[in-house]
C-alpha cells in the first residue's frame, strides 16, 4: 500500500500556545482514521493543515500526487432552500455524474432521509 499523506516533525502554534510539536505520521491506502481529542487539542487545525487552508509552523507535510481531500466544515453555511440532497451533491468533484448521485441516494437511505428535504 502507498502513502497518500506523511507529516514529518510537524509545529503549530497560535501565540504562546503550542497545539503540537514534533508531530509525525504516516497515511496510507486503505486506511481508516479518526481525530479524537478535547477542544482545542487541534483537530480541525489538523485538518486544515491537510487541506491547505492553515499554515504549518514547522516540519514537512506532503500529499501524494492525485490524492484528494475534502473537509466539511463543523457548522457548514448552505444557501435558504437548499436541499441535503443538493449540499452533498455540490461537494462531489462531479454534481452531475450518475454514479455520484447514485451514491448520495444511497446515503441518504441509510440516514433516512428525503432527497427533497431542506
Amino acid at each position: 500500500m502507498g502513502i497518500l499523506i506523511s507529516a514529518h516533525k510537524l509545529e503549530k502554534a497560535f501565540a504562546s500556545r503550542t497545539l503540537f510539536s514534533g508531530l509525525t505520521f504516516a497515511i496510507e491506502n486503505g486506511d481508516r482514521i479518526g481525530l479524537i481529542g478535547p477542544n482545542g487539542a487541534g483537530k480541525s487545525t489538523m485538518l486544515r493543515m491537510l487541506v491547505g487552508q492553515q499554515k504549518i509552523d514547522g516540519g514537512d507535510l506532503s500529499v501524494s500526487r492525485g490524492t484528494r481531500i475534502a473537509l466539511l466544515e463543523q457548522s457548514p453555511t448552505f444557501e435558504e432552500g437548499v436541499t441535503v440532497y443538493d449540499a452533498i451533491l455540490a461537494a462531489t468533484d462531479d454534481p452531475y455524474d450518475y454514479d455520484n448521485m447514485m451514491i448520495v441516494d444511497e446515503l441518504l437511505s441509510k440516514l433516512d432521509l428525503n432527497r427533497d428535504e431542506v
